[in-house]
């Protein structure tokens, strides 16, 4: 996801700075060195930063850094907003597909399937607290906005 998020953020002017944590005992750390020199934190679909994302969330909050995560669950959790694959539908097609593979079909036969129900979230307690004001025509967008 981070090689995708790249170059688009380049192209609108941004830089990508990246943290990385080979367990949740380090996402803390990971978090702590992008203190200073960026501007918002990005979480990709990277379970080891999810486990730890309150970790993320105190040195946001100690920071003003907004954090901006694709894992929809992780707005609830105290994240500005995410836009991120709906997780009830990506099990839906999990499930097709294994009833595919118990019924006798060829894991070979079956097609690639890939997320195409994204949507968005934001955490209005969320935004307020880290000092960002969402505009209305992303409120209008999303599909959960928690207050």
């Amino acid at each position: 996801m981070v090689n995708e998020e790249k170059p688009k953020a380049e192209a609108m002017g941004y830089k990508v700075l990246e943290a990385t944590a080979a367990n949740s005992s380090e996402v803390l750390a990971a978090a702590q060195s992008l203190v200073g020199r960026v501007d918002v934190i990005s979480i990709t679909t990277d379970n080891t930063i999810v486990s730890g994302l309150e970790a993320v969330l105190k040195v946001a909050d100690e920071n003003d850094l907004p954090v901006v995560v694709a894992d929809v669950d992780s707005v609830q959790r105290g994240a500005l907003a995410a836009y991120g694959m709906n997780n009830v539908s990506m099990g839906m097609k999990a499930g097709v597909m294994a009833a595919k593979i118990l019924n006798g079909t060829p894991v070979s036969q079956i097609p690639m399937d890939t997320a195409t129900d994204y949507e968005l979230q934001i955490n209005l307690k969320a935004a307020a607290a880290m000092g960002v004001t969402v505009p209305q025509s992303l409120l209008d967008k999303a599909v959960k906005v928690y207050e």
